[in-house]
């Protein structure tokens, strides 16, 4: 349901959008008022003269301002269709963004459940708990994401993913000790996750820090 405020604006533009248009199309009606105007004082002339009078002026003076009406009320119009194109546009992006995020939280929270269930049944599976960290990770949990990896790391001590990711989650939470600790377990386990740390966007805080650089580098 569109919003007092939203409508409120569109009406303002509307309004807003109206107004230039009549203040063109007044001019124009203005200008066909003005060719009439001249065209009946030569009519006046005409009847002390004698002479026929010319009423093409009057015909294009006439036009003008038809031409003018026009302007001022399409004007008015389009004005009303494209401010309310462009609320329902807005409105359809708004509701499918927030159907998108729904989904994926549901599509979460049935991920969540698949793997607490799987650790229920085989509580020293390191893959799941990992997968549960990289879940809770995806959504911002970062908590409960690392106490997954820590739970991944004890049945799987040489899991250099889960010391990975986990050096990623000390990183953004501003870490630096820890998530270099970890980033080193993970490189001697595994030294091709040197190359994956230089292109990991969650180490940027760290780019510029002399012992990451050594421990990358």
């Amino acid at each position: 349901m569109v919003s007092w405020n939203k409508s409120f604006g569109a009406a303002f533009k509307v309004i807003c959008y109206s107004v230039v248009w009549w203040i063109v199309g007044v001019f124009i009606i203005f200008i066909g008022f003005g060719l009439i105007g001249n065209q009946m004082m030569n009519f006046t002339g005409a009847l002390v003269t004698g002479r026929a009078p010319d009423f093409s002026n009057v015909l294009v003076g006439f036009i003008v301002m038809a031409f003018g009406y026009i302007i001022a009320i399409g004007g008015t119009l389009a004005s009303f269709m494209k401010v309310f194109t462009e609320l329902i546009v807005e409105e359809t992006d708004e509701l499918r963004d927030n159907n998108i995020s729904s989904t994926k939280s549901n599509q979460y929270d049935e991920e969540l459940k698949s793997f607490e269930e799987d650790i229920e049944i085989k509580s020293d599976y390191a893959d799941k708990w990992y997968n549960k960290g990289v879940a809770l990770a995806d959504r911002g949990n970062y908590d409960k994401a690392l106490q997954a990896y820590k739970k991944a790391l004890e049945i799987k001590p040489n899991y250099d993913d889960a010391w990975f990711n986990r050096a990623c989650i000390y990183s953004i939470n501003g870490e630096k000790e820890m998530a270099l600790f970890d980033l080193k377990k993970a490189i001697g386990i595994d030294k091709s996750n040197k190359e994956e740390a230089k292109k990991e966007h969650d180490f940027e805080n760290l780019l510029n820090d002399e012992d990451f650089k050594k421990l990358v580098g």
